[in-house]
């Protein structure tokens, strides 16, 4: 939003310039200063947010009535739920100010993909979902830890908008000589043709299961293509509403295939 609204300030007269690199300069400032106040706060809730959870954890070890437990149970969803809206603020805000390091590293793509399905193995056996891999065995020099959090994301939205009894498909391929790509389907509910250019929008508006649920914070798809194009990645997505939903993601470097 801030770049389209410079590249609008970078059209006007040329006369006026040095007055718009002074409004360029101000804006900039206020954007950074805002992204300051947002990771300084986000670091000050998390404090708290650590003892909630920690106390919810010692009182499921104590004897309480059925309806007690029901409370400590809704205390700690509502706290991780918090803890995870923090992180995600946190982590954009990080992005935005150019402060998230990356650390590249040869990472193994096959395992890393098992070790996130296999980390949401009971959400998707209570769904009785069946998940089928198409897996090349390839290493990747990136940030391992990046790459997993965007699957983490992509993969988990995939397992929860997909109906009970419904497949979640996940493949690797090649492509363009050194780029892994990976695919993620759903047979969810899908996205509407007017919301696709809205999607990875931080400013957008709109109600679809990929950007606002009862369970996420609405910030996953935005700070997943962020992490991406850190790793100077490219995201997309095709849908088929009432049918299916494919996430793409493609991410250099392919050092090695096994």
């Amino acid at each position: 939003m801030l770049q389209m609204f410079f590249k609008h300030l970078n059209k006007l007269s040329s006369s006026s310039l040095p007055e718009i690199e002074k409004i360029k300069e101000e804006i900039k400032k206020f954007y950074e200063h805002n992204e300051q106040f947002l990771a300084h706060l986000s670091h000050e809730i998390k404090t708290p947010l650590h003892s909630i959870l920690g106390f919810c954890e010692l009182l499921t070890t104590e004897k309480l009535t059925p309806r007690q437990k029901n409370y400590v149970k809704n205390i700690s969803t509502s706290a991780n739920y918090l803890f995870k809206l923090v992180n995600d603020i946190l982590n954009l805000s990080k992005i935005n100010l150019g402060k998230m390091q990356t650390c590249k590293t040869l990472c193994d793509s096959k395992c890393l993909i098992n070790e996130v399905i296999n980390s949401m193995q009971v959400i998707s056996e209570r769904k009785n979902l069946k998940i089928e891999l198409k897996l090349i065995a390839a290493k990747v020099e990136t940030d391992c830890t990046c790459l997993q959090q965007i699957l983490f994301n992509l993969i988990g939205n995939a397992i929860k908008f997909s109906p009970e009894g419904g497949k979640v498909k996940v493949e690797t391929k090649i492509i363009k000589k050194d780029k892994l790509q990976v695919k993620i389907t759903d047979n969810g509910e899908g996205i509407e043709e007017k919301d696709s250019d809205k999607i990875f929008n931080q400013f957008a508006e709109i109600s679809t299961p990929y950007t606002k649920n009862n369970d996420g914070t609405g910030l996953g798809l935005i700070l997943t293509k962020k992490l991406v194009e850190l790793l100077e990645g490219k995201i997309y997505f095709k849908s088929k509403p009432n049918k299916e939903t494919s996430f793409f993601v493609e991410i250099p470097k392919v050092i090695k295939e096994n």
